[in-house]
């Protein structure tokens, strides 16, 4: 029933596809038609330029005047097909918008509670209709509003050619003769036949550009309206058996012809071809890498220097920190370049779509770099304890713990692969689902505890600088959620809505290098504040000494003016924390945001009837 169902649509669709095509091909006919007929108007006024006899300046300048005003015709002649054109693009994919609008709506109520939507909407996710929008739209619609103006008045000003003519010609020394006269009439009629011709050519661009812009508006709604309903369907809607003692058992099987749709993609054809290109390539990436070891000693003494003024009462500076995390960075990309480079040797080599997955290469290297770059961070006597006061413990299983997630990280990433294969999708991805649970399972018994043990070191070690109830309540809620969204992500995957399960980790995983962007950009700002409270503090004290040597002072005032500058410095702090508070929370909204038009399906779902 569903392959009838699916050859009746496919048949559908070729009708309307000819159909279009026809329509096309008529479409170029007139155009082609319509520009001919400009051209051959803008000729015959050339011609009347070149076998004119008649040596009168005034008689010159206006065959001059038409002459322009031919060429004007045919480029609006040109620029009134390409509207013609995009009007027809426009109205085809708005239909078949509309009808795979209809074609979603029935096979959603078709299909419901069955697997088959799962692998259908996929389907139409990935064939929805997409064109260019032209943005100039409103731009071109007021410019030819304004020739539209400046035409009409040129042709209001013809309606009564007598009158015209005298009014042309009362300054002239010497009246026309008959003859000029007569040409000037005939001229001047002509000119009232293009303006005619600009006119009804202006017209028609200004009705196509109002056209294709209400098009152009109903398909993006629509579009989007589509985009919202797949979404809402995939993420609600499971896209896998449940994991059960059928699934288990069958597990060999599906894992096996799984491998052999992925080999597939693996060969040695493109090994010849791309070897010189792969060897230059890695080479230059291989010789940056050489560069920076070669100069690491220096780097890290350099880090060391920088290190040592930190915190200082007259060589601490803003740009220290700034500086520091630039070497970090730059320290943390040989590795990164090396990995880069192994990988692309290996893609270009051995796979046969070498973009594809030099494209995802490029994704997983910066993953790389980051992690690299925070490793470096958290080392021992590294920019977080130099820089920003990090406990050492605390910094060792925090580091730890970065270590843990990198393969916890990589593996999740990994084993979406497949599903993104044609040949396998979400449905048939049994490998990416094992994979999905065991690093979820590792992020629950493993990175869990390392965490809990983190936080009580770092909570003991900031304890003497006053933990706030606010920092005590945000560990206890992220340990929480370390419980919570494991178990929750695993049950998914287990009932079957491994789509969801991935659509959520994917959102986790942003969400998890934002925060940790996060934090070491608030530490940056503490510090920042710190020199410059510390700054301030120096002056004071300065300004104090230079007043004692002028008079003694008495012992509350000088505790006066400590507690009001500890007060400013306290607020300032605070105005700082609401700041990175106030961008986190943005943050998490822009990766979280498009979850809301997904939760607006819950809006259709009915508990109960009465």
């Amino acid at each position: 029933m569903i392959a009838f169902d699916e050859a009746k649509r496919s048949e559908a669709a070729a009708r309307q596809a000819l159909m279009q095509k026809q329509l096309s091909v008529l479409q170029e006919v007139l155009n082609t038609k319509r520009l001919e007929d400009s051209e051959q108007k803008a000729k015959d006024v050339a011609s009347q330029r070149i076998a004119s006899s008649i040596e009168n300046f005034l008689i010159t300048d206006e065959l001059d005047h038409n002459k322009e005003l031919s060429q004007f015709l045919v480029q609006q002649t040109k620029k009134l097909n390409t509207l013609s054109h995009d009007d027809l693009r426009m109205r085809n994919v708005l239909e078949s918008l509309t009808q795979t609008q209809r074609n979603i709506d029935e096979q959603i109520s078709a299909l419901q509670g069955t697997l088959v939507l799962s692998k259908v909407i996929n389907k139409q996710k990935q064939t929805l209709p997409t064109e260019k929008i032209n943005n100039n739209l409103a731009k071109s619609i007021s410019n030819v509003r304004v020739n539209l103006f400046e035409y009409s008045q040129q042709r209001d000003e013809l309606y009564n050619i007598d009158d015209y003519v005298r009014n042309l010609t009362h300054n002239l020394e010497e009246p026309l003769t008959n003859e000029e006269n007569s040409a000037l009439n005939n001229i001047l009629k002509e000119r009232q036949k293009l303006l005619d011709e600009i006119i009804k050519s202006l017209n028609s661009q200004l009705n196509l550009s109002i056209t294709i812009e209400n098009n152009q508006r109903q398909a993006l709604a629509i579009g989007d309206a589509l985009q919202r309903k797949l979404q809402q369907q995939s993420f609600w809607v499971n896209s896998n058996n449940p994991i059960d003692f059928a699934w288990l058992k069958a597990f060999p099987a599906l894992a096996f012809a799984e491998i052999g749709v992925l080999t597939d993609y693996v060969g040695i054809e493109n090994a010849q071809p791309n070897l010189l290109s792969t060897v230059l390539f890695t080479s230059i990436f291989l010789l940056i890498a050489l560069l920076i070891n070669w100069k690491k000693s220096s780097i890290k003494d350099r880090l060391a220097s920088l290190a040592l003024r930190v915190n200082t009462l007259t060589n601490d500076s803003h740009w220290l920190t700034p500086e520091a995390m630039f070497w970090t960075v730059l320290l943390a990309l040989p590795s990164t370049l090396m990995f880069f480079t192994a990988y692309n040797a290996i893609g270009f080599l051995f796979f046969n779509d070498p973009i594809a997955i030099g494209r995802w290469g490029v994704r997983v290297t910066l993953y790389w770099w980051f992690f690299a770059t925070v490793l470096s961070l958290l080392r021992p006597n590294g920019l977080a304890f130099r820089h920003f006061g990090m406990p050492q413990e605390s910094n060792r299983i925090f580091q730890r713990i970065i270590k843990q997630s990198i393969w916890i990280v990589g593996l999740l990433l990994v084993s979406s692969i497949p599903s993104q294969i044609d040949e396998i999708g979400y449905l048939n991805d049994a490998i990416g689902q094992v994979m999905s649970i065991i690093a979820l399972a590792l992020c629950l018994f493993v990175v869990r505890p390392l965490l809990n043990r983190a936080i009580r070191e770092y909570q003991k070690a900031k304890k003497e600088e006053g933990a706030t109830n606010t920092s005590i309540s945000l560990f206890r809620l992220l340990r929480l959620i370390l419980v919570i969204v494991p178990i929750s992500l695993i049950i998914l995957i287990i009932l079957g809505y491994y789509y969801t399960a991935v659509y959520l980790i994917t959102h986790l995983l942003n969400s998890y290098f934002v925060i940790l962007l996060w934090v070491f950009g608030r530490y940056f700002a503490y510090r920042f504040v710190a020199i410059s409270a510390r700054r301030l503090a120096y002056r004071r004290l300065q300004d104090k000494r230079r007043k004692l040597r002028e008079q003694v002072l008495e012992n509350g005032t000088k505790e006066d003016e400590t507690i009001k500058l500890s007060v400013v410095n306290q607020q300032i702090y605070r105005v700082t924390d609401l700041i990175g508070w106030v961008v986190l929370f943005v943050s998490l909204y822009v990766i979280w945001s498009d979850l809301i038009s997904v939760a607006y399906y819950l809006d259709g779902v009915i508990l109960w009837e009465s």
